[in-house]
C-alpha cells in the first residue's frame, strides 16, 4: 500500500491518496495511518466528523478493463461528452476505511483542523 497525504488547496482540510497494488490480505489500516497522521489534529473545524471517499477500481476487477468504476458506478462521459459528476461516499470519520486491492482511493477530510496546513 502506498499512502500520500497533502493539504487541501481550496479550503481547510486534508486529502489522502491510497494506492493498493497487492492482492487481498488482511491488514489494519489504522496501524498504518496512526503515525503518518499524528500531525493532523483531532477535530473537524466545522464540527462535522465526516469524510468523503472516492474509490477507483477497474470494472469487474479486470486490470485490462477500459472502464474505471468510481464507488461502484462505471465512469462514462455524459451524453454531451462531459466528465460525469464525481460523487463521494460519505462516512463517519471514525468508521473503518475499507480499501479494495488493486485500487486507488482518495479520502478527503474536509474542513479538518490541521495545524500543518495553516
Amino acid at each position: 500500500m502506498v499512502l500520500y497525504r497533502y493539504c487541501r488547496i481550496d479550503s481547510n482540510g486534508v486529502n489522502m491518496a491510497l494506492n493498493v497494488e497487492s492482492k487481498p490480505k488482511k491488514k489494519s489500516l489504522l496501524d498504518t495511518l496512526k503515525k503518518p497522521f499524528s500531525w493532523i489534529g483531532n477535530k473537524a473545524s466545522d464540527g462535522y466528523l465526516n469524510r468523503e471517499e472516492y474509490h477507483l477500481t477497474p470494472e469487474n476487477g479486470e486490470l485490462r478493463s477500459k472502464t474505471m468504476v468510481l464507488n461502484g458506478k462505471p465512469l462514462k462521459p455524459t451524453e454531451t461528452g462531459d466528465i460525469p459528476n464525481l460523487e463521494p461516499v460519505i462516512r463517519g470519520v471514525n468508521s473503518p476505511v475499507c480499501v479494495s486491492s488493486l485500487s486507488m482511493s482518495f479520502i478527503v477530510l474536509p474542513s479538518f483542523d490541521a495545524s500543518a496546513c495553516s
